[in-house]
């Protein structure tokens, strides 16, 4: 086994134990793992980089560097990766429904979709689709996101969270693990548990104090 295979070897190791939703960078993995980064080749540690990508990918973790897309940020063995559990929610769809007495032109329903690297906003009233919008997921945010979703598709006791209302809305979110539907939990008026979290987060990705999503 070469210097190369060794190295990613043992920083794999170290990168299971590290906390998802943190940044780490193989830098950083190096020195968690006692090693000295000078001694190993400079052009070593760009096979390292990638060999860490694709062997942390197999273990079930991504290594997110899209918050550094399109800029130019040195040595990429430097770049600080948010971890993120493959192994758990990658999408999420938040349906939003009106269930009052509303105006033709009011927003009567929301979409909200999770996906990979972007979460997308459709809007409609009951004549159809009035605007959307489209956001870059990337960092800490969008890792957060996937781990509080993960964290209740294992905690959420049930799939109907709804409450008695005459007037109100409804609301549904779908989980996906890579395009896969793996749960389904819908409700009335009042957010599961986990909800006024995950509500935060989507806020502050579309910069509203309120989207509609439970």
């Amino acid at each position: 086994m070469n210097v190369v295979d060794e190295t990613v070897n043992m920083l794999l190791q170290q990168l299971k134990d590290h906390p998802e939703c943190n940044y780490i960078s193989v830098r950083d993995l190096i020195n968690d793992a006692g090693m000295d980064i000078d001694q190993i080749e400079f052009m070593d540690l760009f096979h390292i980089q990638k060999r860490m990508e694709a062997a942390a990918m197999k273990a079930g973790i991504k290594l997110d560097y899209s918050e550094f897309d399109g800029m130019l940020s040195g040595a990429p063995f430097n770049l600080p990766a948010v971890v993120i559990r493959s192994d758990g929610v990658t999408g999420a769809d938040f349906i939003w429904q009106s269930s009052g007495l509303i105006s033709s032109e009011d927003i009567c329903r929301v979409h909200t979709r999770l996906l990979q690297n972007e979460l997308q906003v459709r809007r409609y009233n009951s004549c159809g689709l009035v605007n959307g919008s489209i956001y870059r997921l990337y960092g800490e945010p969008h890792a957060k996101l996937l781990s509080l979703l993960t964290k209740g598709l294992k905690t959420w006791d049930k799939d109907d969270y709804s409450v008695p209302v005459c007037d109100g809305y409804s609301w549904e979110l779908r989980l996906y693990s890579r395009k896969k539907l793996i749960r389904k939990i819908a409700g009335t008026v009042e957010a599961p548990p986990l909800g006024e979290e995950i509500q935060n987060i989507i806020n502050g990705i579309v910069g509203e104090a309120d989207l509609y999503i439970f």
